[in-house]
């Protein structure tokens, strides 16, 4: 086998001391753990699935960096293959631990980062290992029992195990995912590598392989829907035909096997489709998750259990479907690029700045007034890259891709009568061609899961490639040492002590703001499940210990305002308001909420400029066009107030919407402003979109009043008598107070 040749090859990757490394090191271990443990991670008491794996992620990848520096330390031997491209990532790593100095809110901007440098971490530890480097049977067990396991939980949630839906229930049997489309991003970067396994390994790996083959593929089928399924398989077969390009006939012979796992895996689609109905979005926006109403969870919490209000600030990545979702978050994308496009805004910009570059007219969200248009994430991978690092960013992740796709075609030259390392090779490369085609789609780089699993594929393709390139060129080694003599071993080992604890200093940096920001989150998952009950006192304190933990999320300080709001307790002195609009200026439900505790208190000119800058945010805010118009009414401006109003219903709102804004801008006109006409026309409106009711008959008695005294003043100034039944009622009213 290759693999002999391969490890052959590896063998002579010696270090200064000529030490052979025998042992997987425990960096390389961490590893190996994450990419089994953390596809099957989830906690539902967190906000999300996502944070208990971003937990595991920083903790894992924070242990790996300490530990890889303090072999450093003790002057174990380094060597990276492929460094002329291997550099790259680490400049990209680098890069984006120096954005955290333009981010808008710097804490959360060092979380972004350190997901980034835990990436990265991982890629290190495999192809600059300071033990034995990493075999594929490994890395390939690994990735199978991570599948196997989120398969399993996947249809468990199929079957109805409610575990995994305590209190958001996503649509459809997503298992320990958020989204049946972020499953799929996992899957089809892990995939491939389970199918080369069961394939390449014979006896009872086999068997583990091809049982979470089977579980994998099985939930695959539930998840993907048939264009992902088809776009997967297309990338299977081209992968295959790039091999075949390169290698002669007979050399697809191995590949055999893989199509008909693939036949098997396409059976599975069929049959998850066909026997299963796709499941109805809950949004048509943004698929957000269904309420899922447990009992019991506390006996103080069950006492009232019914779920009013679902309207706050939840720590969930929507779930959009269809290409209009696409093409709005990509035009907003774009003009974050635009304004920032050399070195981005800064890790985690997307959701700090997004609203700022929102597109209310788009046909996608222009219809939207219960859901506010703010994604958490672009559903794009390359959009992210680029809003949040810019040019900088993307083109040096982009050639650290291009360098690996240069040594691995290097490597497909290779020739030799051993075939059977096509499959690992068809493994790794279907893994790296999915990841870049469907991080185009989903937010692959975001999700802990298929982030992790997509860049230890690349690290091991790099290095396997690397290895039947002989390690020359661009898959040279570059190894860290002192010079000879007494000078240069002093050298050498402050070298090896300055990297180790630059290393070790940077894992201790992965984990402190990915522990406080998991801390953060349980609490903030309680303060859900009581904002859920509408125990709004109760939220306060505990949204108030969540942000204690993390305080750099405006969305928890909003919240905390708003239960207060809810609770009556909501005043201008809360000093949440000021912190919320700080940390999300741009977020239209800030800036509302502000707006009305300005005018709770009587600072009516707050209130205005608070409440236009909502609007503008967010045209379809018909709630913050009324707390504007109130704001001009207290000041006096009642043509401004009426037209504030009549704004809001140039966006054409829902029928109960539009007839509570016609009825106001109606009363406008009849009171204050003082025109009949104006009020009939809108006072008619309001009461042919309202159902059949006590205001109903109420507006068209009002109705009926200003006709009356339309004619009675006309008949006054053609100097006519006025009819006894023109003159006004006996208790004086013929227009409203």
């Amino acid at each position: 086998m290759l693999e002999d040749d391969i490890e052959a090859r590896q063998g002579d990757e010696t270090v200064a001391g000529g030490e052979e490394r025998i042992f997987l090191s425990a960096s390389t271990w961490i590893v190996l753990v994450l990419l089994a443990l953390i596809p099957a991670v989830f906690a539902t008491g967190f906000s999300n699935f996502e944070r208990a794996r971003e937990l595991v992620l920083g903790l894992g990848a924070g242990a790996a960096l300490i530990t890889w520096g303090i072999a450093l330390v003790r002057r174990h031997p380094l060597s990276m293959v492929a460094g002329r491209v291997n550099i790259l990532l680490l400049a990209f790593g680098i890069f984006t631990v120096a954005a955290i100095g333009w981010g808008h809110v710097p804490m959360l901007s060092t979380l972004g980062a350190a997901h980034w440098v835990a990436l990265v971490t991982a890629v290190l530890v495999v192809v600059a290992p300071v033990g034995r480097p990493l075999r594929f049977m490994e890395f390939a067990l690994a990735v199978a029992l991570g599948a196997g396991a989120s398969g399993l939980f996947g249809l468990l949630d199929l079957a109805g195990l409610r575990v995994f839906t305590p209190i958001w229930d996503p649509p459809g049997a997503t298992g320990a995912f958020d989204a049946l489309s972020f499953a799929t991003a996992y899957y089809v970067v892990a995939l491939p590598v389970v199918v080369a396994a069961v394939v390449r390994f014979t006896g009872k790996t086999r068997i583990v392989f091809g049982v979470c083959f089977l579980l994998a593929g099985l939930h695959f089928g539930v998840s993907a829907g048939w264009l992902f399924a088809g776009i997967f398989g297309a990338i299977c077969l081209v992968t295959a035909m790039i091999i075949a390009a390169f290698q002669r006939q007979a050399a697809l012979l191995p590949l055999y096997p893989v199509f008909a796992l693939l036949g098997l895996l396409a059976l599975m689609v069929l049959g998850g489709q066909v026997a299963l109905a796709p499941p109805a979005p809950t949004s048509d926006a943004t698929a957000l998750p269904r309420i899922q109403l447990l009992e019991g969870i506390s006996a103080d919490v069950a006492r009232d259990g019914q779920v009013r209000s679902t309207v706050f600030a939840i720590d969930r990545i929507e779930a959009p479907v269809g290409t209009d979702a696409q093409n709005y978050l990509l035009g907003v994308g774009l003009e974050m690029f635009r304004d920032q496009p050399i070195i981005g805004h800064g890790p985690e910009s997307w959701w700090q700045m997004q609203t700022r570059y929102a597109r209310p007219d788009d046909s996608y969200v222009s219809g939207l007034f219960d859901v506010y248009p703010a994604f958490k994430s672009p559903h794009n991978g390359y959009i992210k890259l680029l809003t949040e690092f810019g040019l900088v960013g993307l083109l040096l992740f982009g050639l650290w891709l291009v360098g690996i796709a240069w040594i691995t075609i290097s490597a497909l030259t290779y020739r030799s009568e051993r075939v059977a390392w096509l499959v690992e090779h068809w493994a790794l490369m279907t893994s790296f061609t999915a990841g870049l085609i469907f991080m185009a789609m989903t937010p692959l780089l975001e999700l802990n899961a298929s982030s992790l699993v997509w860049m230890v594929a690349l690290a091991m393709l790099t290095r396997t490639s690397a290895s039947i390139n002989d390690f020359r060129d661009w898959s040279k080694v570059w190894s860290l040492h002192g010079e000879k003599g007494e000078k240069g071993d002093e050298l050498g080992r402050k070298r090896f002590m300055a990297v180790g604890a630059l290393a070790a200093l940077v894992g201790v940096a992965i984990i402190v703001p990915t522990v406080l920001n998991a801390a953060s989150s349980y609490y903030r998952g309680f303060g859900d499940h009581l904002m859920l009950r509408t125990h709004y006192e109760r939220a306060v304190p505990v949204y108030e210990q969540a942000h204690s933990w993390f305080p750099a999320r405006g969305e928890v300080v909003y919240n905390i305002a708003l239960a207060q709001y809810r609770a009556a307790a909501l005043t201008d002195e809360s000093p949440e308001l000021d912190e919320a609009v700080a940390l999300r200026p741009w977020d239209a439900r800030v800036l509302h909420m502000a707006a009305i505790a300005r005018l709770r208190a009587h600072d009516y000119v707050g209130a205005i400029q608070y409440a236009r800058r909502a609007v503008q945010m967010n045209p379809n805010d018909i709630d913050a066009h009324r707390t504007l118009s109130a704001g001009l009414q207290r000041r006096g401006r009642y043509d401004e107030a009426a037209t504030a109003l009549l704004e809001a219903l140039r966006r054409n709102p829902p029928q109960a919407a539009q007839a509570s804004l016609y009825h106001r801008v109606g009363e406008l006109y009849e009171g204050p402003l003082n025109q009949p006409r104006p009020a009939i026309d809108h006072l008619q409106k309001a009461h042919d979109l309202m159902p059949a009711s006590f205001m109903r008959s109420q507006i068209a008695d009002r109705i009926t009043e200003l006709e009356r005294r339309l004619e009675r003043e006309r008949l006054q100034r053609e100097g006519k008598p006025v009819p006894p039944h023109l003159m006004p009622r006996p208790d004086g009213h013929d227009h409203a107070h």
